[in-house]
């Protein structure tokens, strides 16, 4: 299992749960590019997302960006389900980051708990456009909880 980086105080921290390395990679350039002040940490298992969120060093996310195809999870549905009862994490947006444009994966995400649903981008410049979004919403428009 990967060894997972715990990031810099005061960093815009957001968790990657998605099993695929090209997408981690895919948010960590475009995010150099549009989202500088983000530290995308990816968590390719269920396991190192326990792990991370077990460490006590490590700093509750802003955001969470959730593939509903997590192998080692019966469904991603059930992982959103999970998350939104977990304590910790419970008041965290997640944003699910699919392949997947399913009107029913789409309204199942939102009854689950999901705050938003995108489609993953096709081209490293939509990866750039996708994470200049995030910052212009997540960090410049909303409030989020201090947790």
């Amino acid at each position: 299992m990967p060894r997972i980086t715990v990031p810099t105080p005061g960093r815009f921290i957001i968790l990657s749960i998605d099993d695929d390395p090209t997408i981690a990679d895919l948010l960590e350039r475009s995010s150099q590019v549009s989202f500088p002040e983000a530290s995308v940490i990816p968590i390719q298992s269920i396991a190192a997302l326990d792990e991370y969120l077990q460490k006590q060093a490590a700093p509750l996310p802003k955001l969470i960006l959730l593939d509903l195809n997590v192998p080692d999870s019966a469904e991603g549905f059930k992982l959103l389900t999970q998350l939104r009862q977990n304590s910790p994490v419970h008041l965290i947006p997640i944003i699910i980051l699919s392949a997947s444009d399913s009107d029913f994966h789409i309204k199942e995400a939102y009854f689950q708990g999901a705050n938003a649903y995108m489609t993953k981008p096709e081209s490293y410049g939509e990866w750039v456009r996708f994470m200049e979004l995030l910052k212009n919403f997540w960090q410049q428009t909303a409030t989020l909880p201090r947790l």
